[in-house]
């Protein structure tokens, strides 16, 4: 469940489909790929992984696309990854892929981008959003990425606001720097822990 509250997509036919059966079929498997910090110091790494991991739930509840898992796209957080390679290991005919990066002393730019299996880009949206209402900022996008997905598939995807147990960015901001920090402290972990990484990095997790 997610923290803050979550999107409701379905999807409907509309008159004229975008591309051919066979095609449509290979563009509804779906992978969204870590969103790029393009901070200087890398310190939105925990809202580029939280609106990341909340856009593949979201849109792994859609029926009719598949999408890959965010286990499935973690070993691509590398941007200079050819997109073509991604979506050829990953088998998908379409990629969600993005950045977020500073605008100002209190705001964000986020960025998202509609690639296809080729790795060419053909859609692209980009909006600033207050960093102190992160899930404000994870609706718009999701909002985006369905208008990207409805040109893309010929298909109508409807978004609405579910309730859910708290509205609270604060919460939300919260938790997603705790899952960053637990995760760097496993990587430490696995990796021998040398100077207790590991050990600060849990402790920053659990506070």
């Amino acid at each position: 469940a997610l923290v803050g509250g979550g999107i409701f997509f379905a999807m409907g036919r509309s008159a004229k489909p975008a591309v051919s059966a066979d095609a449509s079929a290979y563009a509804k498997r779906v992978a969204v790929l870590y969103f790029e910090d393009q901070s200087p110091n890398r310190s939105l790494g925990y809202l580029t992984d939280g609106l990341t991991e909340d856009l593949i739930k979201e849109l792994s509840t859609v029926q009719g696309l598949e999408v890959t898992s965010r286990n499935g796209v973690s070993p691509f957080r590398d941007p200079s990854i050819p997109r073509d390679s991604v979506a050829k290991v990953l088998k998908v005919g379409t990629m969600v892929v993005g950045s977020v990066e500073p605008s100002g002393a209190d705001k964000v730019r986020v960025t998202a981008r509609l690639v296809d299996a080729s790795g060419t880009e053909f859609k692209r949206s980009s909006f600033e959003q207050n960093t102190g209402d992160p899930l404000a900022m994870r609706d718009v996008l999701a909002g985006r990425v369905a208008e990207f997905l409805r040109e893309r598939l010929g298909e109508e995807v409807r978004i609405r606001e579910q309730q859910s147990s708290t509205r609270s960015p604060e919460a939300w901001a919260l938790m997603q720097q705790a899952e960053r920090a637990r995760g760097e402290a496993e990587k430490a972990a696995a990796a021998g822990d040398e100077g207790g990484m590991a050990t600060r990095q849990f402790t920053e997790a659990d506070s």
